[in-house]
């Protein structure tokens, strides 16, 4: 470890500012030119909206398979 030009500290705060969490499958994914119809992942994104927060979801970039991501701030929770 380096040295600091700053004294010892006796406190140390740690806040997190957001929560995220990943929901991945391996499957095929979602199928091209599939309906986008459902209310599902409308509704979740709404949902999170409504609390500040994200909603991602699709196929996977590499791998196939499908990913939904959402991010919540922790003050909203």
């Amino acid at each position: 470890m380096g040295s600091s030009s700053r004294g010892p500290s006796s406190a140390c705060s740690l806040r997190f500012m957001w929560v995220s969490l990943t929901v991945a499958g391996d499957g095929e994914g979602t199928p091209k030119g599939a309906s986008e119809k459902g209310f599902g992942l409308a509704t979740l994104g709404e949902r999170a909206g409504s609390l500040g927060g994200l909603l991602s979801a699709g196929n996977a970039s590499e791998g196939g398979g499908f990913v939904m991501r959402v991010e919540l701030p922790v003050e909203k929770l």
